[in-house]
């Protein structure tokens, strides 16, 4: 039996209202820009109610040489990179095309959208299925997180961490200590650390 590989295409949209899968319409988009987009660059945490778990991803919203990219990330997923990217009349909408298996054969468009009110969801059209939940921008961006992490000397980290206005806590256990570091604006852990003495 041979199997069919269809296109799928995911959109996400980022924006100030809630828009179905017609309401966006491509003569309705411009590509998006550093200048037009400026106010959508950043790390975006989204904190989602799957059926069977919450599920938190991230996405990251980059400025570079006159475009604006983005990165999708999420366990158990690999990261999606975006570079088609446009601007709606209150929304930021990004594109991703992928090959899956399907039976049927057809494509499925999904679309995820932030209102101004921050609230997210999620609508695939292969199940029909629905997610909700909240976005939150994180003041700090990813690349900024990492060097964080990858930083070995703990007192460096913390000093870093709280130059860029970070809440960051140690609790001293037994073994070591527990380092935490969280964004006091919108109170998401951003790194957990144990180091073991």
């Amino acid at each position: 039996m041979r199997k069919l590989m269809s296109l799928a295409v995911l959109w996400i949209v980022v924006g100030g209202a809630t828009i179905t899968a017609c309401s966006t319409r491509p003569e309705q988009l411009t590509p998006a820009s550093p200048n037009n987009a400026a106010q959508w660059i950043g790390l975006w945490v989204l904190k989602l109610t799957d059926v069977n778990r919450p599920n938190e991803t991230t996405l990251s919203i980059k400025a570079a040489n006159g475009t604006i990219t983005a990165t999708l990330r999420g366990e158990p997923d690999k990261p999606i990179e975006f570079s088609n990217i446009s601007i709606g009349p209150t929304s930021l909408v990004l594109k991703y095309e992928a090959q899956s298996q399907s039976s049927a054969g057809t494509n499925a468009v999904s679309m995820l959208t932030i209102g101004s009110d921050r609230s997210v969801e999620i609508h695939k059209a292969s199940s029909g299925a629905i997610q909700k939940g909240r976005a939150m921008k994180v003041s700090v961006s990813q690349e900024f997180i990492d060097a964080l992490f990858d930083e070995h000397d703990d007192e460096l980290m913390i000093t870093r961490a709280q130059a860029a206005g970070l809440t960051v806590s140690t609790l001293k256990i037994e073994a070591g200590s527990i380092t935490t570091v969280v964004d006091p604006a919108t109170g998401i852990v951003l790194l957990r650390r144990s180091v073991i003495q």
